[in-house]
């Protein structure tokens, strides 16, 4: 009996022993898988830092494959270098179509057109037989005198104006664009005069216009004995209208091209000289010929944009 006692409380101890062994070895285990966590999780913070440290150097400008918006305007840090985008808007606008000055306006102060003011300046009639009947031809809105037409033998019988309008256009194939005038349908206003005589017709070449007149004088006769001093030859110059630029200021000027001539066939008896053109229209006294004769300035300025 105290045998069966004796080794049913060994087996107990036993067992107690084993326990608290088992659970020393438990604990071990849990201390050990802990201790693999901690050093998982620094591992996994260095390669945290890793990655940062690699998005920091490609921030900077390190070539990895990735792409960054180039800087607008010069570095402020750095003044010494020049900004590699440079401004695009200009300090004078330039004719090209574009708004080159950035102010919402499109070609601004450019030529958009011509105008031609009127009524014209009538000048002092030319010397000439003092009697007749008046008569006045005018251009009409930017149109201005480009030649003669009529009826004439030694002396001009019949006379009228030959007008065309003005227009600008512009050639857009170079930059800036290159601006000319050019002229229109040719228009006759009323003819004046006599019916003696055979009919002429003496217009500028297309795209000029009559900037100059000297009237010539000669012998006209209705009877023999009975003679008056009339319009005999009418000689004008003909002159491309040219638009220029000079720093800012846009001009207009007359280049001569051609002379125009309505030719007589008496002696000169006198002449007289118109002032400078261009011109709008005639001023004229008339009975069987043109007897004084005097034609009307005008002014041919720019419209701006």
């Amino acid at each position: 009996m105290t045998f069966q006692w004796l080794r049913a409380a060994a087996s107990i101890v036993s067992v107690a022993i084993v326990s608290v062994a088992g659970c020393a070895t438990e604990e071990e285990r849990l201390r050990s898988r802990d201790a693999r966590s901690d050093a998982a999780d620094a591992s996994d913070a260095s390669n945290v830092g890793d990655a940062l440290d690699a998005r920091a150097m490609t921030d900077t400008g390190t070539d990895t494959g990735l792409t960054m918006d180039a800087p607008i305007g010069p570095d402020p840090d750095r003044p010494d270098v020049p900004s590699s985008m440079p401004d695009r808007c200009a300090m004078r606008e330039e004719c090209n179509d574009r708004d080159d000055t950035c102010d919402g306006v499109v070609d601004e102060g450019c030529p958009r057109g011509v105008s031609v003011s009127m009524p014209p300046r009538f000048g002092p009639l030319s010397r000439g037989a003092a009697s007749g009947n008046r008569a006045q031809g005018v251009a009409g809105r930017d149109e201005v005198l480009v030649g003669f037409y009529g009826r004439k033998a030694g002396v001009i019988d019949n006379l009228g104006a030959l007008v065309s309008p003005l227009s600008i256009v512009a050639d857009t194939t170079r930059t800036p664009f290159v601006y000319q005038v050019r002229t229109g349908a040719i228009t006759e206003l009323p003819a004046h005069g006599g019916s003696g005589g055979s009919g002429f017709r003496e217009a500028c070449p297309v795209d000029t216009v009559l900037t100059s007149l000297r009237v010539v004088h000669r012998n006209g006769c209705t009877s023999p004995g009975i003679c008056y001093e009339v319009v005999g030859d009418l000689i004008g110059q003909c002159s491309r209208v040219s638009i220029s630029l000079e720093g800012t200021s846009w001009s207009v000027s007359f280049v001569p091209m051609s002379e125009l001539r309505v030719m007589g066939s008496d002696a000169e008896r006198s002449s007289f000289v118109a002032p400078p053109g261009p011109y709008g229209g005639l001023w004229m006294t008339t009975g069987a010929f043109v007897d004084q004769l005097s034609v009307g300035q005008v002014d041919v300025a720019l419209l701006r944009r």
